[in-house]
């Protein structure tokens, strides 16, 4: 329940990201469509950029684990980019915040 709670949201947020800026974003917006309350939302993250950096962290922990797998390096820069492609919206919204910085860190890791 515990991992499926903290996907729920990371998932809401990234939907929330399509359509508003990162600086806009509260905690109260996602938990609202996520229908939990806030001490579950700071349970499991301390603020808004935690979420979206552990989100990144997952994608580099995957990337990382195909690279074990054999993946080619063709293969993995198609994925990160096939992410990048099918996220713009919230990968503009990141890029533009004062907090740009966790998009670039995701982007050098990978």
């Amino acid at each position: 329940m515990a991992t499926f709670t903290r996907k729920a949201i990371m998932q809401t947020f990234l939907h929330i990201l399509k359509n508003k800026p990162l600086d806009r974003i509260t905690v109260k917006d996602i938990c609202e469509q996520c229908e939990i309350n806030r001490n579950t939302f700071y349970y499991y993250f301390k603020d808004i950029y935690d979420v979206l950096e552990d989100i990144f962290e997952d994608e580099v922990r995957l990337v990382m684990d195909e690279a074990k797998e054999g993946v080619t390096f063709h293969d993995a820069y198609a994925r990160a980019a096939a992410l990048i492609l099918n996220n713009s919206e919230a990968i503009k919204h990141i890029y533009a915040s004062e907090n740009g910085r966790v998009l670039r860190t995701y982007l050098d890791a990978v």
